[in-house]
């Protein structure tokens, strides 16, 4: 029989381990299939990945209107993996409408080839640093603060090879600002804005702000 002491350390364990989030999945193939009016998504709070796999016939066209919770949320935007052979074919570009809808404020458009970061880990196995090679992350990274909005336009010219992921990007709810002791988000170190804590050192890039998700190196990009 398990000592009392064995089941009340268990219980802490258990107790002080982050939960883990479950990061919903979008298919670019699917959710792009249409083009046309914006396809329109609510996230809420929710983490998403919108991932492009091969052979597929290409996306072109295809407008999403992404929307959170209520005005108090942005949406961070993260892209970890990306093939592009021309800034005319091939490119993410985020922003938001304005005017009623009328016109839109659109980023630069997002287009190179952008392998997936490079997780660089402490002695002890913890979570050191992210390397990301050829791409920095100021060329990764969009964010939306101002609306709880964020138009993102796609276009991805057809690619016949198997098992190579054309695309692949990270959208992540944030609170503008959240307490000291808040038990479900916890701010981003250097920014005001916050993301779900089970979200630090998860292997993934969510602060908005290029702000690292851990408290070991403050001058890093961590997750």
């Amino acid at each position: 029989m398990l000592s009392m002491e064995y089941l009340l350390v268990l219980l802490h364990l258990t107790l002080s381990m982050p939960a883990w989030t479950e990061y919903k999945h979008y298919n670019l193939s699917s959710v792009c299939e249409a083009p046309g009016d914006p396809v329109e998504l609510y996230l809420g709070k929710q983490e998403s990945v919108f991932s492009l796999g091969s052979p597929h016939k290409g996306i072109h066209g295809c407008h999403l209107r992404l929307r959170v919770f209520s005005d108090f949320y942005g949406q961070a935007v993260f892209i970890k993996k990306m093939r592009s052979d021309s800034c005319e074919t091939d490119y993410l570009q985020f922003g938001r409408s304005s005017l009623m809808g009328l016109s839109y404020e659109k980023s630069s458009r997002y287009c190179e080839n952008m392998e997936p970061p490079t997780d660089i880990f402490n002695l002890d196995g913890s979570l050191h640093d992210m390397d990301f090679g050829l791409t920095p992350y100021s060329r990764r990274s969009y964010v939306e603060e101002t609306e709880d909005q964020l138009d993102v336009w796609i276009s991805i010219s057809p690619q016949k090879h198997t098992d190579f992921e054309c695309v692949n990007f990270v959208v992540t709810p944030f609170t503008k600002l959240c307490m000291e002791f808040d038990g479900e988000y916890r701010q981003c170190p250097g920014s005001h804005s916050c993301v779900k804590r089970q979200l630090f050192c998860d292997g993934v890039v969510n602060c908005p702000h290029a702000w690292q998700e851990s408290e070991e190196h403050p001058a890093s990009f961590l997750i």
